[in-house]
């Protein structure tokens, strides 16, 4: 009875769990088919920017004026050449032409050309050698930077290797005609086409995705899909002292969509959407001519006196790197690159601490020109600066116990750097404030006008007036 109970259990479990296995196939292939339209309907069409292209994507490089593409042979050190037909800005080919799966390089920023057994690389400083090898090239000559303007595309390889620009070569005779690397834009650009296959986008309708590449600002939008001409609406929303600059939405070709107060209007692709932020130009940087001006809580540049370069975010092994700043009467303007510190209290009293938001300023020996960054505060006091201003250059010295404490910036032909020296013998320095939106500089007027003394003789008719000049002087400070 009780085998009988149970196989009578396990007949009904098999019967429901194929019953399921069923379903799931049925509804597997009815979302394929609601996904994915045929192969033969895919076509290969121009590429008009990057920002189309993206890990996975498949591409064909071809000659930009020929209709040629890279094939499937290897000619010695080059790349052989396959027919293509060009309708406007679609391609057709036979099998001859190679196929690419784009795959994300080893560089950030940069792309590998994958064939299915092998990576194209640049392999040679004196050779026009376009290879391929079975991995990616170690010292990065499969990393390429690909810039595409006006539908022509250059894909310049990112390594140890000066010749690193992919180009066509096709001489007079057509007796010899290939891909292969070059120094310099010597022959025929390249164009690259990527397969797009249609599909069917239910009544959500096509993928809005907003890319992860957007900094000093974050993106909103109305709807994560959106069917064909829909209106689709922007937000942006800045971080402190930036402002909005610009949108760019590209369908999935690159091709650039109109944005007309914060909307656009759906096409019939996915779209990927973009936004710049830039400084706030109302948030200024002013040169610090008096060093009782300072407070904890100020932020400050520290840039040379004589150079256009500040202190930059970066720390070379012993000393401070440099980074471009532009000047602007006595302001500077500058990119992320430049260090922005936060006055703090140093340990001793009547010096500041220069906090870069994860560490402290401070001179590193009494032996060599050490400067350099700590997350805690220096226990000797070498985090200490006392700070002097004569005639718009700063003195910034340590007061802790290392001699090599003066902060200054050295230059030469092939070294740059802000470092600490045992005395004056570098160049001078300069501080660069912060100031809000609501700050207005301090300005003195000086305004002559002319008032009038009676000169008289005790008889109205007789009386003479002579203009005696007076001077008011305005304090105007915001």
């Amino acid at each position: 009875m009780k085998r009988f109970i149970v196989f009578r259990f396990n007949t009904q479990f098999i019967r429901l769990a194929i019953v399921c296995i069923m379903l799931l196939s049925a509804i597997g292939q009815a979302y394929a088919a609601d996904a994915i339209i045929d192969d033969s309907e895919c076509t290969w069409r121009l590429v008009s920017s990057t920002y189309a292209l993206k890990v996975g994507d498949e591409v064909v490089i071809a000659a930009s004026d020929y209709d040629f593409a890279i094939d499937t042979t290897h000619n010695d050190n080059k790349r052989g050449q396959a027919s293509i037909t060009r309708d406007g800005n679609t391609i057709t080919f036979g099998e001859d032409v190679q196929i690419f799966t784009l795959q994300s390089g080893t560089a950030n920023g940069t792309l590998a050309f994958y064939t299915g057994r092998g990576y194209l690389y640049a392999e040679s400083n004196s050779s026009d050698h376009l290879k391929t090898e079975a991995n990616v090239d170690g010292e990065g000559n499969s990393n390429w930077q690909v810039s595409i303007s006006n539908n022509i595309a250059t894909i310049i390889a990112q390594g140890n290797k000066t010749h690193n620009v992919i180009q066509y070569f096709q001489d007079a005779e057509q007796s010899h005609c290939y891909f292969t690397c070059y120094n310099a834009a010597l022959h025929h650009t390249l164009a690259i086409y990527k397969k797009v296959c249609p599909r069917s986008v239910g009544d959500a309708g096509y993928a809005i995705s907003v890319s992860n590449d957007i900094v000093h600002g974050q993106v909103s939008v109305s709807t994560p899909q959106a069917p064909a001409g829909t209106q689709v609406t922007l937000t942006a929303t800045p971080q402190a002292e930036y402002v909005f600059d610009s949108w760019l939405v590209v369908d999935e070709l690159g091709t650039s969509i109109p944005v007309t107060n914060n909307a656009f209007i759906m096409p019939e692709s996915d779209v990927v959407i973009f936004a710049t932020f830039k400084k706030d130009s109302r948030y200024k940087w002013i040169l610090v001519t008096e060093a009782d001006s300072l407070k904890v809580g100020d932020k400050v540049v520290i840039a040379a006196y004589d150079f256009d370069y500040a202190i930059s975010t970066t720390q070379n092994n012993s000393t401070r790197g440099q980074a471009t700043i532009i000047r602007d009467g006595n302001g500077i303007l500058f990119d992320d690159d430049v260090q922005v510190f936060t006055l703090q209290q140093g340990t001793a009293e009547g010096t500041f601490a220069f906090y870069t938001g994860t560490g402290y300023l401070y001179a590193g020996s009494s032996s060599s020109n050490q400067l350099k960054t700590e997350a805690n505060m220096d226990a000797h006091g070498n985090s200490n600066w006392n700070i002097s201003i004569s005639n718009d250059i700063a003195t910034i010295v340590a007061q802790g116990n290392h001699s090599h404490n003066t902060m200054q910036y050295y230059h030469d032909p092939t070294h740059y750097h802000f470092a600490c020296y045992l005395e004056h013998t570098q160049s001078a320095l300069a501080i660069y404030k912060q100031y809000t939106p609501d700050y207005t500089p301090e300005i003195n007027y000086s305004v002559t006008y002319y008032g009038f003394t009676t000169m008289c003789d005790g008889n109205p008719a007789t009386a003479k007036y002579q203009k005696v000049p007076h001077t008011l002087f305005l304090l105007a400070h915001h």
